[in-house]
């Protein structure tokens, strides 16, 4: 009996062995770096408006960039290649832009272009597609322009809009390929051939099509003050508007901008663009069309505040009424006689 009892002792020890030994570790879970998981998305920052201007008339001067109407980022321009940047900004803030207002070159490359351009009046809510003609650099490269808002007054104001191109490297001309040299074939004799019919085929020859670039229709103006005179009792002024773009103008109209008071005459409509500027000598058949690179004059019958300085907002469109295609152009600042 005590023989037995030793045997089953000893059994469970072995037992009790065994399964200590098949009882592995424990596994450990180690912690994602930086204790993020894995395949985390990174927020998109969010562009943040330029904040308003308060003027002192109570209302605020803001714009906003709305889109690129020609050349989008990163286009390739060959080197020296002129082009015309357009961009569309809506007017977000509570004031009118007044006549002065410029979209002012600010930082970066100035691709050959002008200090400012005009923008022209714009009343808050409303776009405007303002263009500014440029050249691309002669060396390869990214150029980038940074261009703002400003108001008559000198302030910059609205969201920074940019123009950016690239001017690519010139293609790397490929090596000509060497001939290796070709063994002279041994001539094994051969039988002369019975004469059968042959048929020829004329060479067919392809003509490669080159292919012609669009052609770009422009709507353009440049507008000055020319003189002003008493004729028969009524004070006359004369401007000219020369027709810069390639698109004939059909109608236009005229505000004056008493620039010592800060009033705006409405609209006086002209659909006739006057080819004559004789002092008081109207032209007996005046046309009603003004076609590109033509100049044409508009001749205003108003009584002018003695000593004010004024300037004179010319709109011209490409379609009578004031319809189709219209753009604007601001004179320089003249004094009433």
């Amino acid at each position: 009996m005590k023989r037995n009892a030793l045997a089953v002792v000893l059994i469970m020890l072995v037992l009790a062995t065994l399964a200590c030994n098949l009882s592995g570790p424990s596994a450990e879970t180690s912690p994602t770096p930086g204790g993020e998981a894995a395949g985390a998305v990174t927020p998109t920052p969010t562009l943040t408006p330029a904040p308003d201007v308060s003027t002192q008339g109570g209302c605020t001067l803001n714009g906003a960039f709305v889109a690129d109407v020609t050349v989008p980022d990163n286009t390739e321009f060959p080197p020296s290649t002129p082009f015309r940047k357009t961009w569309r900004l809506r007017n977000t803030g509570t004031c009118t832009w007044e006549a002065g207002t410029q979209l002012v070159f600010v930082s970066g490359d100035p691709m050959g272009g002008p200090a400012s351009v005009p923008v022209g009046v714009v009343a808050p809510g409303a776009t405007v597609d303002v263009s500014v003609d440029l050249v691309a650099p002669p060396t390869p490269g990214t150029y980038k322009g940074n261009w703002q808002l400003q108001a008559p007054d000198g302030t910059l104001f609205g969201s920074v809009v940019y123009v950016q191109i690239v001017v690519p490297e010139p293609p790397t001309p490929s090596p000509a390929p060497t001939e290796a040299p070709t063994a002279e074939p041994t001539e094994a004799p051969t039988e002369e051939p019975t004469e059968e019919p042959t048929l020829e085929i004329p060479p067919i020859i392809f003509t490669p099509v080159i292919p012609v670039p669009p052609i770009t229709f422009v709507a353009d103006i440049e507008a000055h003050y020319m003189w002003s005179t008493n004729c028969g009792g009524t004070w006359v002024t004369l401007f000219s508007v020369k027709n810069t773009g390639t698109l004939n103008l059909e109608s236009a109209n005229i505000r004056l901008h008493d620039l010592t008071s800060g009033v705006t005459s409405p609209a006086i409509p002209t659909n006739v663009f006057d080819l004559a500027q004789a002092p008081c000598a109207w032209p007996s058949s005046p046309s009603e069309r003004l076609e590109p690179d033509v100049t044409g004059y508009i001749i205003v019958q108003a009584n002018l505040a003695s000593g004010h300085e004024f300037e004179a907002i010319v709109r011209a469109c490409t379609e009578d009424d004031l319809g189709g295609t219209c753009v604007e152009a601001t004179t320089e600042g003249f004094g009433a006689p």
